[in-house]
């Protein structure tokens, strides 16, 4: 019996410090095990801070967004709710790096309604870099002004339509 305890001792020692030598916390029992191989500034480590883990959008935030739409978010919704158009859409989308007003999964279709705010450089600045995100990802974005989804909804759809059947398309090739 003390050789199994010696031997799971020795286990839980081994495993323990390899978190140690990655991650470099204090173990009670024993003082200080190993600090981390690289310090805690170098690339290596870098990715593993809280602080530059990506921020999670909080449910009731989202809650909030759903439950006050723009008009133009309204009446695009309507156009796409229970599946109008052939695919499943869902609104105000959570995704690692922010929201998307309208998802798709099995067309991996996003729709962003783009009001006025973004026709700001620092907002063209965020929505570039959100694009090329969700590219990486392979998710098509398709921008639409607000003002095609309230003054043309056909163009909207026929938009949307477009969309999808690239997607299909293209998953056939």
């Amino acid at each position: 019996m003390r050789g199994y305890f010696r031997a799971l001792d020795d286990h839980l020692s081994a495993a323990h410090n390899r978190v140690l030598a990655v991650y470099g916390q204090f173990d009670w029992h024993r003082r200080w095990l190993s600090l981390p191989l690289d310090p805690p500034w170098s690339p290596a480590v870098w990715h593993l801070r809280w602080y530059n883990q990506p921020m999670r959008i909080p449910t009731a935030r989202l809650r909030e967004l759903r439950a006050s739409p723009t008009e133009a978010e309204k009446a695009a919704w309507e156009l796409l709710r229970d599946r109008r158009l052939g695919a499943k859409f869902r609104r105000q989308f959570r995704m690692e790096k922010g929201v998307l007003d309208f998802y798709c999964f099995e067309h991996r279709l996003a729709i962003e309604l783009d009001g006025g705010v973004h026709s700001q450089i620092d907002q063209m600045r965020k929505d570039a870099v959100k694009e090329d995100y969700l590219r990486t990802l392979g998710i098509h974005l398709l921008r639409v002004p607000n003002g095609m989804v309230l003054e043309h909804p056909d163009e909207f759809v026929w938009e949307v339509v477009e969309a999808i059947r690239t997607s299909v398309e293209k998953a056939k090739k």
